[in-house]
């Protein structure tokens, strides 16, 4: 009997074939290009989410951190990859500007630039300047409230007191422990807020305010309050001491505003001659002028008409500003137009035989004029 023959399958093992550099080149590619779509997809998602968890908190006077542990994000994750954009910015600050900044003296800055961005058409005509400080006024409030600081006025009101007899008691125990001295003030700086002034001498230091500066402790505390509630026009009683400081402060910020666009520290305002030597010479025009008349503050006669121009210029609705160079020379040649025709546009000169003696006077009057200004401001800047 013949055996039957037996087969065996053999399975051959065949190499892959080993990409070039090429093809490994593009497989990179290929995954980074991916990495990359997928990351900025993430950036997106993470500016939607911010912007969800910004306006609910606002909405409903909570913090970022609530809201977003509420919706399972965990706000501190989205703060760590997610900066602060201009979008959240402008959104964040339009929202407190026509709220809890209203009446905040020191958003007065941040208000003004969120009205001229409305009128500029959007947030991406603004200077880059105003956009880096929405994004600093952005990054502030989120650093107020990370310490822990709530919007509600129940809330600050018992977070402040509970903080200052704190502060106060240990501040008492170290002069008691150490003999130390001490001063100290605390008052509101926003109308918002209900906390009651709080005063804290030691008797020598309340020995040196009544005796050598010849003030009371409780009348300094009232001044104090109100001067970081309403600036100096609180605390300045007398319409004309108002009326000097303001005069002061509109001449001297145009001064500045002026001296900074024509990049000269020498340069000074001329009322005056404001055509020929701030428009034509400078290419520099003062917007948002309040008052009927362009002429110097110290011409005002209502103190209504000065104050106007001071809240406008505090504002920022009233400033110099940089004309474009075709708005330049279209000026000029418009100033000329009208003075051929019989218009006031530039002031008289004085008569030949008495102009270098007339120029002289008027020079000193104006030095001195700028003088006092000046010394004014400066004891306001110490104030301040």
């Amino acid at each position: 009997m013949v055996p039957t023959p037996t087969t065996k399958t053999v399975k051959l093992k065949l190499k892959k074939a080993t990409p070039s550099v090429e093809q490994r080149k593009q497989t990179r590619n290929d995954a980074q290009q991916a990495a990359e779509a997928l990351q900025a997809d993430v950036d997106v998602a993470l500016d939607d989410l911010h912007t969800i968890v910004e306006n609910l908190a606002l909405r409903h006077n909570r913090s970022e951190d609530f809201i977003a542990e509420q919706l399972h994000l965990g706000g501190h994750v989205i703060k760590q990859k997610r900066a602060p954009g201009l979008n959240n910015a402008y959104a964040h600050c339009e929202a407190r500007s026509a709220n809890e900044w209203l009446h905040d003296e020191s958003k007065v800055m941040i208000r003004a630039i969120i009205e001229e961005a409305k009128e500029l058409g959007g947030y991406e005509h603004l200077k880059p300047e105003q956009k880096q400080a929405l994004v600093n006024a952005l990054e502030e409030s989120r650093a107020v409230d990370d310490t822990g600081i709530v919007r509600r006025p129940l809330a600050q009101l018992h977070d402040t007191r509970i903080v200052l007899e704190r502060v106060c008691r240990e501040l008492q125990n170290l002069h008691y422990r150490c003999g130390i001295e001490i001063i100290l003030y605390g008052v509101r700086g926003n109308p918002a807020h209900h906390s009651a002034p709080v005063l804290l001498m030691t008797p020598k230091a309340e020995t040196f305010i009544g005796t050598v500066l010849g003030l009371k402790g409780s009348l300094v505390l009232t001044q104090f309050e109100a001067f970081a509630l309403n600036g100096l026009t609180g605390v300045l009683r007398s319409h004309e001491e108002r009326r000097n400081f303001m005069k002061s402060y509109i001449s001297k910020t145009i001064k500045e505003q002026i001296q900074l666009l024509a990049n000269d520290s020498t340069l000074r305002m001329e009322f005056r001659h404001y055509e020929k030597k701030i428009v034509e010479e400078k290419g520099i025009v003062i917007t948002g002028w309040t008052y009927h008349k362009f002429v110097s503050p110290s011409d005002f006669k209502k103190l209504a008409d000065i104050k106007e121009l001071y809240d406008a210029i505090r504002a920022g609705t009233c400033k110099a500003t940089q004309l474009s160079s075709e708005d330049w020379q279209a000026r000029i040649v418009s100033n000329k137009l009208r003075a051929a025709h019989g218009e006031p546009v530039y002031a008289p000169e004085p008569p030949a035989s008495k102009k270098r003696k007339t120029s002289a006077c008027d020079a000193r009057e104006e030095e001195e004029e700028e003088e006092e200004e000046e010394e004014v401001a400066d004891e306001v800047a110490e104030v301040e």
